[in-house]
């Protein structure tokens, strides 16, 4: 009797032992199936477009795709590039004009010494020839000539306008030819005072004078506001003065 008691306690143990093993593993399926369906709510929410909790999650998701741009480096480099442009843009400009300036006042320069060592090479009693006017000496013509090839070749066309024949004024011993804003004044009895023993020098000076147009003083507004500065078309001027070599 007491056997069969034993038995009966054990196959009772043994069924309760199986019935708490088949329950935990109940619960525990249960709960993995609860966080299986939190973590994938969102993604399923997002297929529906009309379920309101769909429209949170892509505001939520837009949202935080947006801090990380924001956070992100990605954008530093244009607005770097925007800050600096303007500054790039006036050293740019302000280089290529006063570059250009400085090689146009370099082609004057060089023109004018063309005239001046025409000038005082030769005699002004020398009218007559193949020069275009005989109220003009040829010495006078054949300066002015030189610098009308001389800048032209340079590539200043608006040079070309110079009739070396017809000058648009005279003076004692001075020829001014003006046309489009060029003017060349060629002056052939100036004096330098302080040669040998106080001597005066008779020598000839050669102004030369050419338009050139700045474009800075357009772009320099963007760096600075109200800011000022070369514009427009600006006269350039050289003067050279040479000895003269022959008496007249």
């Amino acid at each position: 009797m007491w056997t069969a008691s034993r038995a009966c306690r054990s196959a009772l143990e043994i069924n309760n032992s199986e019935m708490r093993e088949r329950s935990y593993e109940a619960v525990m399926s249960a709960l993995s199936k609860t966080r299986t369906a939190k973590l994938d709510r969102p993604r399923n929410l997002i297929a529906r477009p009309g379920n309101a909790m769909a429209r949170w999650s892509r505001a939520r998701n837009n949202g935080t795709a947006w801090r990380k741009r924001l956070h992100g480096n990605s954008g530093a480099q244009l607005l770097e590039f925007a800050l600096a442009m303007p500054l790039l843009l006036v050293l740019a400009i302000g280089i290529i004009d006063f570059g250009g300036a400085f090689n146009v006042r370099h082609i004057l320069t060089n023109a004018a010494r063309e005239a001046a060592r025409v000038t005082v090479s030769n005699s002004l009693s020398n009218s007559g020839g193949n020069c275009q006017n005989a109220t003009t000496p040829c010495s006078i013509q054949a300066a002015a000539d030189s610098v009308k090839q001389y800048l032209t070749r340079a590539g200043l066309n608006t040079a070309s306008c110079i009739t070396p024949g017809s000058p648009s004024g005279t003076g004692t011993l001075t020829w001014t030819y003006t046309c489009n804003n060029v003017t060349l004044i060629i002056n052939h009895g100036f004096v330098v005072a302080g040669g040998p023993s106080g001597t005066s020098i008779p020598s000839t000076q050669v102004t030369l004078s050419y338009p050139f147009t700045f474009t800075y003083g357009k772009v320099i507004g963007l760096l600075v506001s109200g800011g000022t500065g070369s514009s427009g078309q600006q006269i350039l001027s050289t003067t050279v003065v040479m000895q003269n070599l022959s008496s007249d």
